[in-house]
């Protein structure tokens, strides 16, 4: 059996989505996307400046998919989970009646990992 490990990467993402500028954006998520980190996985807590909504729009989700283009992703109003490596999917993914917490099977093209 081969083991396959994953690198899984978290952060509270609060100041660099409510306040910054789109320039400081662009660049840190440009970093957290870099082959240099090696994630496949990236979670995110305080993703969004629209937490008085009950639920994020599709505009809301559309600006978030140009911050990590191409990558799937399963995005709440609290919280984000990105995955950065194209060999894998997201799978099964559900989100808490609060959103505050987001649970995904992570597939890659042979086997379900974890």
């Amino acid at each position: 059996m081969v083991q396959q490990s994953l690198r899984i990467g978290t952060l509270n993402a609060r100041s660099i989505f409510k306040g910054s500028s789109k320039s400081t954006q662009k660049e840190f998520t440009s970093f957290l996307r870099s082959k240099d980190l090696k994630l496949d996985i990236l979670c995110l807590q305080e993703v969004s400046h629209y937490r008085q909504q009950d639920h994020l729009t599709d505009d809301n989700i559309l600006a978030f998919s140009f911050m990590f283009p191409r990558c799937s992703f399963i995005v709440s109003k609290h919280c984000a989970i990105i995955c950065l490596n194209r060999g894998l999917q997201l799978e099964d993914a559900a989100i808490s009646l609060d959103e505050r917490c987001i649970t995904a099977s992570i597939q890659d093209s042979l086997r379900t990992i974890c």
